[in-house]
């Protein structure tokens, strides 16, 4: 009977130390993911972490710093934009445009993008251009595209761009960065005979 206490004993001090192991190795992997900037698996391994120990303060910490820096950067960012969000998951099978013009190609984008959004989101275009910028043609043709990439491609196509506010997308053209080049002073110096 002693030799099977003696069993129980040995069999429980090696699973409590590769238990040790198990969450001081898992919560070094998570520390690691945590200073590569990979947030996302650094939260799910201190999760895991919290699961086998919940009373491991270094995990706690960590996940406590983690949403503090989410939360953050909402603020900083502002919340996610909810337009743009469903615009990004809405695929458009198939735009086929032939010299449509720019005003055309967004009334039949808003009507496509409504119709297989089913009322999940309601797409409307506000239209800051002038009239010949409206009118420029341009052809296209995609298969299988996010609203959002066929928005790009019209985008660099027409040099317009497009951001997307809380009830509309704001078309406008594209602003251009003039680089100035600094020039280095030009020396004029005159040799005068006896100096």
């Amino acid at each position: 009977m002693k030799t099977l206490g003696c069993l129980i004993a040995i069999a429980l001090t090696i699973t409590a130390k590769s238990f040790a192991l198990d969450v001081s190795d898992l919560l070094a992997d998570a520390q690691r993911a945590y200073i590569r900037g990979e947030t996302g698996a650094a939260k799910e391994k201190f999760d895991l972490v919290l699961k086998m120990d919940p009373e491991n303060r270094t995990a706690i910490i960590y996940k406590r710093r983690i949403a503090a820096e989410e939360a953050q950067e909402t603020a900083v960012k502002g919340p996610p934009n909810a337009t743009k969000a469903m615009l990004e998951i809405l695929t458009l099978p198939k735009v086929q445009l032939s010299e449509a013009s720019l005003a055309d190609a967004l009334e039949f984008l808003r009507q496509k993008g409504n119709q297989l959004g089913g009322g999940k989101v309601a797409i409307n275009f506000v239209l800051m251009l002038d009239e010949k910028e409206k009118e420029k043609k341009f052809t296209l043709s995609l298969q299988n595209v996010p609203f959002t990439e066929v928005l790009r491609y019209i985008g660099e196509l027409t040099n317009v761009q497009f951001s997307y506010d809380r009830f509309a997308i704001t078309v406008k053209p594209k602003t251009t960065v003039v680089e100035t080049k600094a020039h280095a002073p030009v020396s004029t110096a005159v040799k005068v005979n006896g100096l």
